[in-house]
């Protein structure tokens, strides 16, 4: 059966050349300067293109939704990939997710890493109906041998990633227990709060060591491969899935994961983490006790989640998974009879 070829200008830059059953991916790489202007200027370069991915490109996903309403017949499908959204907060913020919700009904489709859809379709009215599931992929997953997911009992509770923790809970919990932890934070404070991770190092509990990383991947392998629990603490009202990559991370090396409840949980993960309630410090202690201490507990619970790891694998995996999607999306506009937008 030939394949169909499927042409998209991406903002993934190992997309070209993916081949699925049915699709053949011709790709030209777009580095993507993340900004309103930048989206509009792409706007010129789509001619000839059937697929345009915008790669968690928020503002430039939604200049380039307004240039489609003011100019709105192409042929080309706009597909946005990990897209994030946060629940607005104060009048301004309202405001500007009205302006959002309308310049996003010019997305032919949402590709994205979580399922629970509740706040995407409450605020910016992203559905199923418009939307596809892929599961994200393992970093370094290609490149992580048997050794390091081999079992271990590691060295301490580990609290690290950038985008939407909720640092508070951790240092409240670990408060409460005795054994060693570690806060690592990427270059400065003021580069987490950009990311929606306020930290405050100051009123760190005397078991809780905080280091700065800087950005370097095969360390931040080293730090999750040496931790006996990684902590994943979100705050209540995230509508993103904040966590994917390092929970996937620490469940291919075996370290065992807690990790608030919300989308980053709810339809992806169950024995796979033990889940504790958001901004609840009484119980993620009592998690992170638990599994200290039970050691058949904590091999049982790593265990599930590296499985869970090896069902979701590497890129290659999920670049098929988005190669189907665009595919489909292609096929079945071309089925509809709407070659125009």
């Amino acid at each position: 059966m030939k394949k169909q070829a499927v042409r998209v200008l991406s903002g993934l830059p190992r997309f070209h050349g993916v081949s699925t059953e049915r699709y053949a991916i011709e790709a030209d790489y777009i580095q993507e300067d993340d900004t309103f202007i930048n989206g509009m200027k792409l706007f010129s370069r789509m001619k000839g293109y059937d697929i345009v991915l915008m790669n968690s490109s928020t503002r430039g996903l939604f200049g380039l939704c307004l240039m489609r309403w003011l100019r709105p017949f192409h042929r080309w499908r706009l597909v946005s990939l990990d897209i994030h959204l946060n629940e607005p907060t104060g009048w301004k913020q309202r405001v500007a997710t009205v302006l959002k919700r309308f310049l996003l009904k010019k997305v032919d489709l949402h590709i994205l890493f979580f399922t629970d859809l509740a706040g995407y379709e409450r605020w910016f009215g992203i559905t199923s109906a418009k939307s596809r599931f892929v599961p994200f992929k393992v970093n370094s997953w290609e490149i992580i041998s048997h050794d390091e997911a081999a079992d271990g009992e590691g060295e301490y509770v580990f609290c690290g990633g950038r985008s939407l923790r909720d640092l508070e809970t951790f240092k409240r919990a670990m408060a409460q227990v005795s054994f060693p932890g570690l806060l690592l934070y990427q270059q400065d404070p003021s580069f987490m709060a950009l990311h929606g991770t306020p930290v405050d190092l100051t009123g760190l509990p005397p078991n809780v060591r905080p280091e700065r990383h800087d950005g370097n991947n095969d360390t931040w392998v080293e730090y999750i491969r040496r931790a006996k629990i990684v902590v994943i603490p979100a705050f209540s009202n995230s509508i993103y899935a904040p966590g994917l990559s390092l929970y996937l991370l620490a469940m291919a090396l075996r370290r065992c994961v807690i990790i608030s409840e919300g989308p980053q949980t709810r339809g992806l993960l169950d024995k796979e983490a033990v889940i504790v309630p958001p901004e609840d410090p009484a119980a993620l202690a009592h998690a992170i006790e638990k599994l200290w201490k039970d050691g058949a507990f904590r091999k049982q619970v790593a265990d599930a989640g590296r499985k869970y790891a090896e069902r979701c694998a590497g890129e290659g995996r999920m670049l098929a998974d988005i190669a189907n999607a665009c595919g489909d999306l292609v096929m079945a506009s071309a089925k509809e009879g709407k070659p125009w937008v």
